[in-house]
């Protein structure tokens, strides 16, 4: 199990990486969407976290990363 270490505003917690759904940026911030619904906000970028996450997690966008255990199925109409 690894865990990942996540400072809010009001806590530190620690989250099991395969309960993170997918991350998204949001300036100088990034929120984690875990698989019970909840949703974290942390002070720091994705680009920070796309450094020391593991190769499960792929930037898909500049504010999106997602972890590929959760990953179903692509539409390749909107591919180039």
């Amino acid at each position: 199990m690894e865990i990942l270490k996540l400072t809010d505003v009001h806590f530190k917690r620690n989250v099991l990486l395969s309960t993170i759904i997918r991350l998204e940026g949001e300036r100088n911030y990034t929120r984690f969407i875990l698989s019970d619904g909840r949703q974290i906000v942390t002070s720091r970028t994705l680009l920070s976290y796309e450094r020391i996450l593991p190769p499960s997690f792929v930037r898909t966008h500049k504010n999106c990363m997602i972890n590929l255990l959760y990953f179903q199925s692509a539409n390749e109409a909107n591919t180039r």
